[in-house]
């Protein structure tokens, strides 16, 4: 590829260096290098805005904004379908057919990209116009299927049942016909979600079980995870517990099966780039050597003896030294590519704990449902409350780039959240957080501790409170961190508490594990403090 632009180069041709380039920009897309495809695709946009090939720079402003949209980096990819949209020549009559299929894919593209930006408005004008378009020229049955069943999911955002269902079936009627059932099956589902929210349930999980059914003739993974979750959530909401948790399970295997996958695909990327990083350094030197035999040509015959020998001795020393960088650069790709690899497991391995912990949280709910009024629920709803807190440690490990450490700020927030919900508390708490950043051996037990407390003053504090107040204080001083659970209540001693204390011998326990203080200050209500050294 590189030869053929040098060719091209001398030749002039800057069409076909154009081409060129898009293809090489193609091909470390494929591989995974964002970096470079998005480099050599800006070269052949300057090229063709040079000899002012408006056709050829609109598509690579679209292949630039298809980048940007596998990356899901949907801001991006707007801003260049927009200008895509902008340049591209409207007068199809001296453009050929695949121009006018080019445009409408193109105004497809964007409209879609505005609907997964939430711009309803715009999206459902985008597909308008598709539709308009390929009905006045080329009637096509596929530009018709994605067309309608794109219109219909923006319209079923903004609640536009009626016109949105007749889309949606349009949209599953052409795709069927032209054979692309996966993309029909995906419209089909949204049906079944219409069917949902008018409450017609039975219809609604024929069209759930046999769109399960058809993606797994399919072999469509992604698929087959995100209907799983659909049905899990569908059969939970109508308390067929049996059936949400099988396709519980079946959402963890194939969410699982996807992350193993990608894992694999970027491991291979890494290879590969080290491999093309080789390729390139081998050319370098290649070039390199090529001029110096071209230079000696040059010298003159009467002291070429002596210039021979310093050339050689130079060469020499010069090859010496490449090598030697040669072999430096390649142990550190090597290192690089292992460090990528570590990295990437780690992540997977943060996931899965999480997964398994979700898998433990989502068992003891059910077991907890089944129960009804037992004394056993309450136990059980505090073990799974404070399984959950751990989960959600490694939920935010797996999600940032950092993969000992969070931010507990953030951390301490959700968990609240999540437990308040979860007692239906009819208040919303308060927060006076400031960045704080704590290893994981430090996070989990600290975890564990905050969900004590606030566990304890829902069940116990606000018995009779007419306006429950809760505030959490996070702040960092002196490299510790003090953290303080405030509560309007009734007080530690007032309130009324049946359970066995195992809570309270919990939190000492985690508190001389993690070599801090806890101290409570008991006046309008309890204010339970934890200071531990970062």
């Amino acid at each position: 590829m590189h030869k053929a632009i040098e060719i091209t180069k001398k030749t002039n041709n800057l069409e076909l260096q154009s081409k060129i380039l898009e293809n090489i920009s193609n091909i470390h897309r494929l591989l995974g290098n964002k970096v470079k495809a998005i480099n050599y695709i800006l070269q052949a946009i300057e090229i063709n805005k040079e000899f002012n090939n408006r056709d050829l720079e609109a598509l690579n402003y679209s292949q630039l904004a298809n980048i940007y949209y596998s990356d899901k980096d949907y801001i991006k990819a707007k801003e260049y379908y927009e200008k895509a949209l902008a340049i591209f020549p409207k007068n199809f009559q001296d453009n050929s057919k695949a121009s006018l299929l080019n445009y409408m894919m193109l105004i497809l593209n964007t409209g879609d990209t505005y609907r997964i930006l939430k711009d309803y408005t715009r999206a459902i004008n985008s597909f308008t116009e598709v539709l308009s378009l390929n009905e006045a020229t080329k009637k096509n049955e596929i530009i018709f299927g994605y067309a309608h069943g794109n219109l219909g999911m923006a319209q079923m955002s903004i609640q536009q049942t009626f016109e949105a269902e007749k889309n949606l079936k349009l949209g599953v009627h052409y795709l069927k016909r032209v054979g692309d059932h996966l993309t029909a099956e995906i419209f089909r589902v949204e049906l079944g979600k219409l069917r949902l929210q008018e409450k017609n349930e039975e219809y609604a999980e024929t069209i759930f079980l046999s769109a399960y059914k058809r993606f797994k003739s399919l072999h469509a993974k992604e698929q087959i995870r995100d209907i799983s979750e659909l049905l899990a959530s569908f059969y939970e909401e109508i308390e067929q517990l049996d059936k949400a948790l099988f396709y519980e399970r079946e959402n963890a295997l194939y969410r699982d099966s996807l992350i193993n996958k990608e894992t694999i695909k970027k491991m291979e990327q890494g290879k590969h780039q080290i491999e093309i990083n080789e390729m390139e350094h081998e050319m370098d030197l290649l070039r390199q050597e090529a001029i110096f035999r071209g230079q000696t040509n040059k010298i003159n015959l009467a002291i070429i003896v002596v210039i021979l020998m310093f050339l050689a001795y130079f060469f020499v020393i010069n090859l010496r030294r490449k090598k030697s960088n040669a072999k430096l650069q390649f142990q550190k790709n090597l290192i690089a590519g292992r460090e990528i690899e570590k990295e990437v497991l780690l992540k997977e391995l943060n996931h899965r704990v999480k997964n398994n912990l979700q898998m433990i949280s989502s068992l003891l709910n059910l077991q907890s449902r089944k129960l009804g009024d037992h004394p056993a629920v309450k136990a059980i709803d505090s073990g799974r409350f404070r399984v959950e807190a751990m989960s959600l440690i490694h939920q935010k490990l797996y999600q940032t780039e950092l993969h000992s450490e969070i931010a507990i700020e953030n951390y301490i927030e959700e968990l609240v959240l999540n437990l308040c919900y979860s007692f239906d508390a009819p208040f919303t708490p308060e927060f006076n957080t400031r960045p704080v950043m704590l290893h994981i051996d430090k996070a989990i037990p600290m975890g564990l501790i905050i969900n004590e407390f606030v566990t304890n003053a829902m069940k116990y504090a606000f018995d009779g409170i007419k306006e429950p107040q809760l505030k959490i204080h996070l702040r960092e001083s002196d490299n510790k961190v003090i953290i303080k659970v405030i509560d309007n209540g009734v007080g530690l001693n007032s309130g009324k508490s049946t359970g066995t204390n195992f809570g309270l011998n919990l939190v000492d326990s985690l508190v001389k594990q993690l070599d801090g203080n806890i101290s409570f200050e008991i006046g309008r209500g309890t204010t339970c403090i934890l200071v531990i050294n970062k």
